[in-house]
């Protein structure tokens, strides 16, 4: 395996954990925002 395609590797982890992260982030924020709007319909 050459350098680049270890580093290659390495940036598409990174990726990938970021990609998860925020698409956690975002769930978060959505159910969130949904507590919020059911709580102003009551």
């Amino acid at each position: 395996m050459t350098k680049e395609e270890k580093d290659s590797q390495i940036i598409d982890q990174m990726y990938s954990i970021l990609r998860d992260g925020t698409r956690r982030k975002i769930l978060t924020l959505l159910s969130n925002m949904k507590l919020t709007a059911d709580e102003l319909t009551k």
